[in-house]
């Protein structure tokens, strides 16, 4: 069972891509699908992807960061 919410301060957001580009984070940053995504079961980079819109808190700084 999927969490819809999940309560890690340091997360800006938790886009899981089994159906669609929404943010189960809780902060809305739901992002737009492009391409064949996961309803053709794949993500390539090239001709699929998520785009995630502009938001200050993914504003990401210089310092590290990981994104996985």
């Amino acid at each position: 069972m999927q969490p819809s919410r999940l309560s890690l301060p340091q997360l800006i957001g938790y886009w899981p891509l089994a159906q669609d580009g929404r943010d189960h984070s809780g902060h809305e940053r739901h992002g737009v699908i492009h391409g064949g995504g996961p309803r053709r079961g794949r993500f390539d980079g090239r001709s699929s992807y998520v785009e995630i819109p502009c938001d200050p808190g993914l504003e990401l700084g210089r310092g590290d960061f990981a994104i996985t």
